[in-house]
């Protein structure tokens, strides 16, 4: 089999994992403008706030990465059979693994978080 068609779902896979978490990522802020904008108001930083959004949006994926490692340690004896080239130990491929969905997930929240900034707060807060 050539590579190509398996590199073409690999990067399918992976923007529909960027369209996901940017759309999750995009509601949570979306939802909590009004929260985010009596901070800006009290006094908080832009910088504040876009730390705030990604700390919020990368807790749950750091969690996950640790949590699969583990289990994906503890489960090589039955991956063993499915891998084809590649060690079941092999620590390129899990740190790789871990660092693409955290860089995908840094990336998706980074414009959510910056937007909520740039708000208009006035408008923001008399809307509801």
């Amino acid at each position: 089999m050539p590579a190509r068609p398996r590199r073409r779902c690999c990067c399918l896979a992976l923007g529909l994992i960027v369209l996901g978490l940017y759309g999750t990522v995009s509601l949570s802020v979306r939802l909590r403008l009004r929260e985010l904008s009596v901070r800006m108001a009290l006094g908080s930083s832009p910088t504040a706030i876009v730390r705030l959004v990604m700390r919020q949006a990368l807790a749950p994926v750091v969690v996950g990465v640790v949590f699969g490692l583990v289990v994906a340690l503890a489960v090589t004896r039955v991956l063993t059979a499915l891998l084809y080239g590649v060690s079941p130990h092999d620590p390129a491929t899990l740190a790789a693994a871990a660092l693409t969905l955290l860089t995908t997930t840094a990336a998706a929240g980074a414009y959510p978080a910056w937007r909520a900034t740039r708000t208009n707060l006035m408008r923001t807060l008399q809307a509801g």
